[in-house]
């Protein structure tokens, strides 16, 4: 699985005219799958995967970025045995303002029926010491580079066949500080490498200037991501009518609906992809907010009454969310304030398809003046 996200930036403006701006830094991350044609002592990793949060170097300030890292393994993993990861040189574990790495920054899920989603079995992990049902979990090596999961005895092991999901950083619910890896300051290709007890393999990740890349190590695996307009506004927002955001000056629409700007994608991915976005609602500088709603059925929401809410529409056959879902007669919006949430997904591989995005805002007669903004993040993932 690989990711490729999208910050985006959003403002509206009541009762003083401004414009939005949407920034957009698209990361693209493809997964490549290396199998070796002879067995000889082990056997290869299947479907790995390792869906980063950022790709972006560090040659300036620190980016630092959650992995998420899946594979499939053969042989499984017996009492007292290993799964060993390890990232290349300039990969930095040690040096988070929230600290190093520890054990309490990882998460190791097993599901005996793959299915190329980070499910199954949350397993218990210590720093040291793992009774028959844990794993040791530790960091070792420069810079913390290395990852050690041991099983702690017969009741924490890995089947044959099983699906192995690892979270690292802020994506892994075991700890509460959540540390995370900062990414190399050099843009290259980088291997990180899997041994899964008897079983092994690598993924291949790219660091690049601007956060956009693309891997084509293998060019039968690809994904393509892009956000089509960068500035978007809803222009004044007034009680009496809702109002659409808009790509173009004099920004800001009244209904009917209009979408504020278009997303492509495409992979020959095996399963298709998945777009999700993260956010805040709008906000203003005095920390003013406007509500979040969910609305069934209603091109406009209720006008007069506090709403932020986005929907999709897609001109192929994607599958979208049914609270997002903007297709006529529908006109659903949903908004989830700061969960990263998905809208759109596709189950096989696709050519390219473009998602419309709308943004709807009311206000009440209460609702303090000010301009308001959120920045959105979009994250489109491949799956392999």
């Amino acid at each position: 699985m690989t990711g490729y996200d999208c910050s985006v930036e959003l403002l509206a403006v009541m009762k003083k005219q401004n414009f939005n701006s949407i920034k957009i830094f698209p990361t693209l991350v493809l997964v490549i799958l290396f199998s070796h044609a002879t067995k000889v002592l082990a056997d290869p990793l299947q479907n790995k995967s390792d869906a980063m949060s950022r790709l972006g170097n560090s040659s300036g300030d620190a980016v630092l970025s959650d992995h998420e890292i899946q594979f499939t393994t053969p042989t499984g993993v017996a009492s007292t045995q290993s799964i060993e990861i390890t990232l290349p040189s300039d990969f930095d574990g040690d040096s988070d303002p929230q600290g190093a790495l520890d054990y309490t920054d990882v998460d190791l899920l097993i599901d005996n029926t793959p299915d190329g989603i980070c499910d199954g079995i949350d397993q218990t992990l210590v720093g040291a010491g793992a009774g028959a049902s844990e794993w040791d979990a530790v960091f070792s090596g420069t810079e913390n580079r290395v990852l050690t999961i041991t099983s702690g005895g017969a009741s924490a092991i890995v089947g044959l066949g099983d699906e192995v999901c690892i979270l690292i950083g802020e994506n892994a619910t075991g700890g509460t500080a959540n540390s995370q890896y900062i990414n190399p300051s050099a843009s290259a290709a980088y291997t990180i490498s899997i041994v899964s007890a008897s079983d092994s393999g690598e993924i291949s990740v790219s660091i690049i200037d601007n956060d956009t890349v693309v891997i084509t190590a293998d060019i039968t695996e690809t994904i393509s991501f892009a956000i089509d307009d960068y500035t978007v506004g809803f222009g004044n927002l007034t009680l009496s009518t809702a109002r659409f955001a808009t790509g173009s000056a004099p920004y800001g629409s009244n209904p009917p609906s209009v979408a504020a700007h278009h997303m492509t994608v495409a992979t020959n991915g095996s399963t298709g992809y998945e777009i999700t976005y993260l956010g805040s609602t709008l906000t203003n500088q005095n920390n003013d907010t406007i509500a979040p709603a969910t609305i069934v059925g209603d091109e406009d929401g209720t006008p007069d009454t506090e709403q932020f809410a986005i929907g999709f529409t897609t001109d192929g056959n994607a599958s979208i969310a049914s609270a997002y879902n903007q297709v006529s007669p529908n006109f659903n919006y949903s908004f989830v304030a700061n969960v990263e949430t998905p809208f759109a997904s596709e189950a096989i591989p696709t050519t390219t398809e473009t998602i419309s995005a709308f943004y709807l805002a009311n206000i009440s007669g209460v609702t303090p003046a000010g301009t308001y903004s959120t920045a959105l993040t979009y994250v489109a993932t491949a799956n392999f």
